[in-house]
């Protein structure tokens, strides 16, 4: 558990834990120590090139300072998604975030508004060079000739690789099982977000998008909240109050048109958008 110092006003705070990721526990901390700042501090001005996650933090802790609400965050490290979202349904930690391709709701949770302004990376269908059927790909129809494989951690991609419906679907436990699959298993493509080249590296095996098929999803960010939690419905209510606010001011908005994306040449990249009934 990683202690934060960060409170967003003045009075006794309350505690507020909250799943996620190490190394975003540690940018945060940099970024916030570089701007010699607190959290409420930040103006848009403070947020252009800097992590989701970071942008995330700073809206979460930004709204509750709106509210009125006093808290003192606390970080509890978690591996991935899928542990954050049972640490939430179990009250071990009141908060954590999650991406969402449809309208559900987990268990013991409550969902904030979503995050308006929030874009998902725009993902890519990526596999081997060598692989000249994939790489010659131009519809997703296509692509239900050919095998996937995705983490089980990654939900919505595992959402959209079923509507995409490939001849076979394999789930791994780590993100780096992905590479081997495609390299070794004869597995073709998965699901990743476009960097920059249009290519992703793990040691010594590189995956390149499928020149000119891109996909962006109808998905929607949001805060989770733990019922279970002494203080879930109070920063659930403050939550949705300050996230009001933000967005009647267009902050969120602004915050997030300073994230860096990759912006392919839309003259030779098709880019695809998957809604909740497509390829249903």
């Amino acid at each position: 558990m990683l202690g934060m110092s960060y409170i967003v006003s003045a009075a006794k705070p309350i505690t507020v834990k909250i799943a996620v990721k190490q190394n975003l526990a540690d940018k945060y901390q940099n970024f916030l120590a570089k701007k010699q700042k607190q959290a409420f501090e930040l103006t848009y001005m403070d947020m252009k090139d800097i992590h989701r996650g970071i942008i995330r933090l700073v809206i979460f802790e930004q709204a509750l300072h709106k509210a009125g609400l006093t808290a003192k965050i606390e970080f509890v490290t978690s591996p991935n998604a899928q542990r954050s979202l049972y640490m939430v349904q179990t009250g071990q930690v009141l908060l954590s975030m999650k991406l969402f391709t449809d309208d559900s709701t987990p268990k013991g949770i409550l969902k904030s508004s979503a995050l308006i302004g929030y874009k998902d990376r725009i993902r890519g269908v990526h596999g081997l060079k060598s692989n000249h059927a994939l790489m010659n790909v131009k519809t997703l129809e296509d692509l239900k000739n050919f095998s996937a494989v995705t983490t089980i951690t990654r939900e919505s991609d595992f959402k959209l690789l079923q509507k995409i419906g490939p001849s076979n679907l394999q789930l791994v436990n780590k993100r780096e099982f992905i590479f081997t699959r495609i390299a070794y298993r004869n597995v073709d493509f998965t699901i990743f977000a476009i960097e920059k080249e249009f290519e992703v590296k793990h040691e010594a095996i590189t995956l390149a998008a499928v020149p000119g098929l891109l996909i962006q999803t109808n998905s929607s960010m949001h805060f989770l909240i733990s019922k279970k939690h002494l203080h879930g419905q109070m920063v659930f209510q403050a939550l949705e109050k300050g996230l009001a606010k933000m967005q009647e001011q267009g902050l969120i908005k602004m915050y997030y048109q300073h994230v860096p994306q990759t912006e392919p040449d839309s003259k030779h990249w098709k880019v695809v958008n998957i809604g909740q009934t497509d390829l249903e």
